[in-house]
């Protein structure tokens, strides 16, 4: 029996996801007496509006405390022995996906039972436990910046984050594909470009963290940074608000068109919505909702064919119940996406920008897209140092690209001789993206000790339904090519893994992280046939903290280790078999 009860429990752990990021934080701290000595068994116990119930626990002989798992935001931590004092920490901020401190703290001694005192700690500690660098972003501190709507545009605040080619995002000297995005801890990353995320504005937004290395074996697949997000949970509290946003060209100053950009007469961007949360049932289950569509708009003069709108409208929603399903047991579901619709005025290739179309088709098209995520996960206490963590996610992304006419699916021309466009659209199609991910992680404190190991498992998938693309190039009166491109397959990529970690706190001012991760990968062909696999990819990694000084207020730290990029879905695209490109040099017409 007990074996039977043993391998259902290591297959979760061995198909398990590997892009589950922490959703909470941790709080740690140590008890010593006026004399500098540890004090065991003090109660602690954390309260928030943030959390549901109380959580506690009780130090250890050297005096450490530790509380996982907590969600961000303010709490108050009172701490309580007979012999002493009961002391009240009040303003201690947990953050996303980091350790916060509070220190050594002191108490007094007293043969009585006294009233509590109460002290404010304003102080921002450092992680004592974490070798990553980065930044963690609050609405404190970003509200009132003057930045674009959606939370991407907040990371460039890092000073190792920069926007390059436009729109890819570099972290920490990474590319675009090194950098990975995590809502409510499920991937959002585009599986087949890997420098795509789901949109959602700010005001959805509960905490920003930006990791840029030193990851422990937890983590894996980035090389450059890792964006964590987290929406907010609801509270004890019914809590509302109504956003709005608007922006024009009668607000910018005189644009500059480039070769490649069309004229654009009037443009604008606006969104209206707003977020609802509160008790369903107090300390026991909460919900949050959120809805904002954003219109962004513009005038586009087709050259010839007079002025046509380019308009885009596009619903971003987040949802979220959290529930306290026993003392020991919290449980929550997440949705969130940005489903939208674009009418296109516009030429599809930039080389042919400044040509002069015959017909607006080549200039007008429909295209949809966006994502939709679904989150649920979960936390279970054992005993008074052990936590285990799951999580399920499933994202679904639909982009189309259409001709707005009949006229639109005929083969378009592009003349160099004389500069022109004719004909339809130049390519069209439908494609479905899909990523289905599981994660169990456990959490064991033992002693001195913090010790993590956990799996993965990650099932992405590319199917392109339908995709043509076909373009007539004249470059002479008798030299022609024809260019056609024809899709319609189904690739995906499973990566699977398991890591183990210590985190060995080797006295109060040193501590050291080791790990190992085994990863493996397999390519899919159109047929659904492994067509590659890498199995091989061992990640040892390797972490010290040192604090000097005071505890709490100065670190040096370091670390180093193996790290494996997922492949994209696009190279899966080596082992489509099911789409035809074909090129003809042609001393005619075809």
């Amino acid at each position: 029996m007990r074996v039977l009860v043993l391998l259902p429990t290591f297959l979760l752990v061995f198909f398990a996801s590997a892009h589950a990021q922490d959703i909470r934080g941790h709080l740690q701290g140590r008890a010593i007496d006026s004399a500098g000595n540890p004090i065991e068994t003090v109660d602690v116990v954390v309260r928030s509006s943030d959390l549901q119930g109380e959580r506690s626990a009780v130090s250890d002989r050297n005096g450490h405390f530790v509380l996982r798992w907590l969600p961000v935001g303010g709490y108050e931590v009172e701490l309580r022995r007979i012999g002493y004092e009961t002391l009240i920490l009040e303003g201690v901020v947990v953050r996303l996906g980091r350790t916060t401190t509070v220190g050594q703290v002191q108490l007094v001694e007293t043969p009585i039972e006294l009233e509590a005192i109460s002290a404010r700690t304003d102080r921002l500690l450092i992680d004592p436990e974490s070798t990553a660098g980065g930044v963690n972003l609050t609405p404190e501190l970003y509200e009132n910046l003057p930045n674009d709507r959606d939370y991407r545009s907040l990371i460039t605040l890092l000073p190792a984050a920069n926007i390059y080619r436009g729109t890819d995002l570099s972290v920490a000297g990474g590319t675009g594909p090194e950098t990975k995005f995590f809502v409510e801890g499920a991937d959002v990353t585009d599986p087949v470009h890997g420098i795509d995320a789901t949109r959602l504005p700010y005001n959805f937004v509960r905490e920003v963290e930006i990791k840029t290395g030193g990851y422990e074996a937890e983590y894996r697949s980035t090389l450059g940074g890792i964006v964590n997000v987290v929406t907010y949970s609801g509270s004890n509290q019914f809590q509302s608000q109504v956003f709005g946003f608007y922006t024009s060209d009668r607000l910018e100053g005189a644009p500059r068109f480039g070769l490649s950009e069309e004229t654009r007469q009037s443009a604008a961007q606006y969104d209206v919505g707003g977020t609802l949360g509160g008790p369903i049932l107090r300390d026991r289950l909460w919900f949050f909702a959120a809805y904002s569509p954003s219109v962004v708009t513009e005038d586009v003069e087709i050259p010839e064919f007079g002025v046509h709108n380019d308009k885009s409208v596009q619903h971003m929603f987040a949802g979220k119940l959290t529930w306290r399903a026993a003392e020991r047991t919290n449980l929550f579901f997440a949705t969130f996406g940005d489903p939208g619709r674009r009418d296109v005025v516009g030429p599809q290739s930039i080389s042919t920008a400044h040509f002069t179309p015959l017909s607006p088709e080549p200039w007008l098209g429909e295209e949809s897209f966006g994502s939709v995520h679904f989150v649920l996960g979960g936390t279970q206490l054992i005993g008074s140092s052990g936590l285990i963590e799951a999580l399920f996610s499933r994202m679904d992304r639909n982009d189309s690209e259409m001709p707005t006419s009949d006229a639109g699916f005929e083969v378009q021309l592009h003349d160099y001789t004389t500069e022109e466009v004719s004909g339809g659209r130049a390519r069209y199609g439908e494609t479905e993206l899909g990523r289905s991910n599981l994660s169990l992680k456990t959490t064991w404190e033992v002693g001195r000790h913090t010790l993590k190991a956990g799996g993965e498992y990650s099932n992405s998938s590319w199917n392109e339904k339908s995709y043509t693309s076909h373009v007539i190039k004249q470059f002479a009166a008798d030299r022609f090519r024809d260019q056609l491109t024809l899709g319609s397959a189904n690739l995906r990529n499973r990566v699977g893994g398991l890591f183990a970690q210590d985190s060995w706190q080797v006295s109060n001012r040193w501590r050291l992280n080791l790990g190992l991760r085994w990863e493996a990968q397999a390519l899919l062909d159109t047929n659904g046939d492994v067509a590659q696999t890498i199995n091989d990819q061992w990640a040892p990694r390797f972490g010290f903290i040192f604090q000097p000084g005071k505890l709490g207020t100065q670190r040096i730290y370091g670390s180093a280790g193996r790290f494996y990029q997922d492949l994209l879905l696009r190279a899966s695209g080596y082992f489509d078999g099911a789409t035809t490109w074909a090129w003809h040099m042609c001393d005619g017409d075809p």
